[in-house]
């Protein structure tokens, strides 16, 4: 919790440093890539110094992990202007995971906030990584585990992800964030209250540790095993005086 801590204050002396020099030297500065935490760290920032030129971008539409680009108030926001340089690894027959992918470019020694999203797909990844690491893993990724992969610059289609969404109904007694993580994952509230308690589940993605917290119509919940979910934008009650809700789950 401490080095959880120490960094989060490191990171909002950061972006304060950022949005000062975006300011003072009219240039646009760039974050590293900042999982959903710290994005939300990073808006309550931004907020406090009502800095309002800025734009978050992971390379392409619908990533997880973002820069935060802080440009200064004058200027247009430019997501081609980030310092992201994405790659494709391609093996010829074998298929990796997530995992694989990540834990080889952490073997390269990478830091974890040079790595952005990466997509799998079949044979193929396509590595969301900053400018300055992206050379190093074209020359130096040469396998995953045991298994030889090509890295090239990808095809411009690879950029490109369809989002879809699983939709579920049901009742649940009310609003409290304990009610909505129980439907979703088709437990008990007790199990729900653990895992609420324990710090796995976020909400707009801010972790939430009171079980009783209220979700309002359209929020993002993310349950840590379970995926990332939605709240429908519509609810109404029933004759026996429970809530319908529809929940909208990425698949």
């Amino acid at each position: 919790m401490e080095d959880t801590a120490r960094q989060d204050d490191y990171l909002r002396s950061n972006l304060q440093n950022m949005v000062q020099l975006a300011e003072n030297q009219y240039y646009p500065r760039f974050s590293a890539f900042l999982d959903e935490r710290q994005q939300a760290i990073a808006e309550q920032v931004l907020r406090r110094l009502v800095c309002t030129n800025y734009l978050f971008y992971g390379g392409a539409d619908h990533c997880d992990r973002l820069m935060l680009g802080v440009f200064p108030s004058d200027m247009e926001t430019d997501p081609t202007l980030f310092p992201i340089a994405p790659l494709a690894a391609r093996s010829l027959k074998e298929s990796f995971s997530h995992r694989d992918y990540l834990g080889s470019l952490m073997g390269l020694g990478l830091k974890r906030a040079s790595v952005g999203d990466i997509w799998v797909n079949g044979t193929t990844a396509v590595l969301f990584l900053t400018e300055e690491v992206s050379d190093f893993v074209r020359s130096g990724l040469f396998r995953i585990g045991r298994i030889p992969v090509s890295v090239e610059s990808p095809r411009e289609d690879e950029l490109f992800r369809t989002i879809s969404y699983e939709e579920h109904s049901g009742t649940v007694a009310s609003l409290r964030l304990d009610c909505i993580a129980a439907f979703i994952m088709g437990k008990s509230r007790t199990q729900a209250c653990s895992l609420i308690t324990a710090g796995l589940v976020s909400v707009n993605r801010v972790p939430v540790t009171q079980p009783a917290k209220q979700i309002a119509l359209g929020d993002q919940i993310v349950i840590r095993g379970f995926g990332k979910c939605y709240l429908g934008t519509q609810i109404r009650t029933t004759r026996k005086d429970r809530l319908s809700i529809t929940i909208q789950k990425l698949v």
